[in-house]
Parts: structure tokens; C-alpha cells; sequence
């Protein structure tokens, strides 16, 4: 297994047998409460940890989307979370571990995706991604919620991970990104080109996906062809520089194979030097279904190591 993670034994322990010992009663509060197992000591009762419903409007159409608000007066640093296609996995069970670690954390819907308006592309999920960057910054956001502006990240996760990265590349108020299991829409391209069978399985996956309203798979797959290049996230990274990146990959991803999409993405920030790389890789499959508590505690442990300080002061 090529990751660097521990379970934390000990605390573990503690806690059990100080809930054991208790006879059901809750434990005493303590100072050094883990996040990814651990519900805090106690609740604000002025400010407390609280789940809001939002709208979030992109070019038009109404998307559907939560915000996870984390305990205590703030100002909080955010994380916008993005789902891939066609958004199955939802990863929320990190969005209680970063709200318990006290971040604000946004989940929404892609347009034409599970009920949000308009019809789905990639370059919409983009632009609905830059919105909801947007979202987060506003005023509402900042008074409703007690967000910090200048504070975020984006975690995109299959497709959602292609989307982080151009996102990320496009606002430079942006100081995190992270991509777990991460499409390379490119590599996509280049593989249709070779293989018409691939090209063919590929559309009839975009068009499998019943939660989805968009544009039809061969359509789809005929423009990543086209364009392969625009699409091939190493493109992007010139303009990753000076930003905290974080990739995990899963070692059984039968869909986003390593080889593929991953390690040359790693590769080419590797070559650039880049300054601020976090790569993981776990032995799991492509939604990470057997760690996801090593995924938790990498994920959080980077959040507050690498981003918690604004890009100016990072």
C-alpha cells in the first residue's frame, strides 16, 4: 500500500472504554477530539453545527445544493464538494468530517443533474462550480453562514476532480484543490481516437446515467475526441502554481485507472516542481468503498495543514 496513514489506536481506546465505563452516558469533553470519529464535546448553542438548504443560480438555472454549517461564531473556511458523473457517490460522509474539523462545506447539483435546472455538459458543470464559488463568497454566505471568503477549497471527486482543477485554474483567489480519483476528460479523447469500441462503451455510459439531462454520449464523446488536447488537464498546470493541490488515487480503480489518469497527472506537476503537492494513493476502488476513513483523515489533515491561511499568506 503506497500511503503514508496510522489509525490513531490509542484515541480510539480512549474513547471506548471511556464510553463503556460511562454506562451509556456522554463522555467527558476533551481537548484532542478526532473529527472523523468523534462528535464535538459540546454543542454552541448560540452558533451551532446546522445543515441549510440553498438555491444557487448559474447562468440562469436554479441548482439545487446543502451547505454544512460548522459550529461556533466563525468566520469559517469553506469547501465547495463536487460530485462526478453521475454523481452516485456523493462522498457527504466527508462533509460531516469537515464540518466537525470546522469547515463550511457546499454540495450541489450540476445542472440537469438530480433535479438542478438546464441540461448537463462538462463546460456547464464548470461554470455551475465557478457559481458556486461565487455563492460561497457572497454576502448572504458570509452573514447567513459565517463564511470566510478569502478561505476556500474546492474537492472534486471522479469527474468532479477534472472540474476542481479547472476551476482552481481559473480564479486565482483560490488557494486549495484537490482531486480523489480524478478524470482526465483528455485521456478520454485520446483513447476514443484509438479504440472505437471504447468510444462506443463511453457513450453508452453517459447515456446509462437516468439522473443525468444533458447531451447525448456519442455527441459527448465525438467533441472530447475533437478536442482532446483543451481537455487534457496537464494543459493546466502552468497555472497551478502556488496553489495547495492534493491527488489520491485508488490502486483497484477499474474506471479511472491509475496509469491513465492519475500518475501522469502527477507527473507533470512533478516535473514543474510544483511546491505544494500532496499525492496518495490507497488500495481501493474508484469510490475508495474499503478506506473510507483513511480518505477522511488525509483529506482533513491537508485542509487544515495547507489551506486554512488565505493564497496571500500561504
Amino acid at each position: 500500500m503506497r500511503h503514508a496513514y496510522r489509525y490513531r489506536n490509542a484515541l480510539i481506546a480512549i474513547t471506548l472504554s471511556t464510553v463503556a465505563g460511562a454506562g451509556c452516558q456522554t463522555p467527558a469533553p476533551r481537548a484532542d477530539l478526532d473529527p472523523v470519529f468523534m462528535d464535538p464535546p459540546a454543542v454552541d448553542r448560540a452558533y451551532p453545527p446546522a445543515m441549510e438548504p440553498v438555491v444557487i443560480r448559474s447562468q440562469g438555472a436554479k441548482l439545487s445544493g446543502i451547505v454544512y454549517v460548522a459550529q461556533g461564531p466563525g468566520p469559517h473556511p469553506a469547501v465547495i464538494l463536487l460530485h462526478g458523473y453521475p454523481g452516485n457517490e456523493k462522498n457527504l460522509d466527508l462533509a460531516h468530517v469537515i464540518r466537525r474539523a470546522g469547515w463550511n462545506v457546499l454540495f450541489f447539483h450540476y445542472r440537469g443533474s438530480w433535479g438542478s435546472e438546464g441540461r448537463f455538459s462538462i463546460e456547464h458543470a464548470i461554470a455551475d462550480a465557478h457559481a458556486a464559488v461565487g455563492f460561497i463568497r457572497s454576502a448572504e454566505s458570509i452573514r447567513k453562514y459565517r463564511t470566510d471568503p478569502d478561505r476556500l477549497a474546492v474537492i472534486g471527486h471522479s469527474m468532479g476532480g477534472y472540474v476542481s482543477f479547472e476551476v482552481l485554474a481559473g480564479d486565482l483567489r483560490l488557494r486549495c484543490g484537490a482531486s480523489l480519483a480524478g478524470a482526465n476528460l483528455g485521456k478520454f479523447g485520446e483513447l476514443a481516437q484509438q479504440s472505437a469500441e471504447f468510444a462506443s462503451q463511453l457513450a453508452y455510459y453517459i447515456d446509462d446515467a437516468n439522473a443525468i439531462v444533458g447531451a447525448a454520449g456519442q455527441a459527448a464523446v465525438a467533441r472530447w475526441m475533437a478536442h482532446a488536447p483543451n481537455y487534457d488537464l496537464r494543459r493546466l498546470v502552468p497555472r497551478l502554481a502556488g496553489r495547495s493541490l492534493l491527488l489520491i488515487g485508488a490502486e483497484g480503480d477499474t474506471i479511472l485507472p491509475l496509469d491513465q489518469h492519475h500518475e501522469p497527472l502527477v507527473e507533470a506537476l512533478r516535473e514543474t516542481g510544483h511546491g505544494d503537492l500532496t499525492v496518495e494513493t490507497l488500495d481501493s476502488d474508484h469510490v475508495f468503498s474499503s478506506r473510507r476513513i483513511a480518505l477522511a483523515y488525509i483529506v482533513v489533515n491537508w485542509l487544515n495543514n495547507r489551506c486554512k491561511q488565505p493564497l496571500a499568506d500561504g
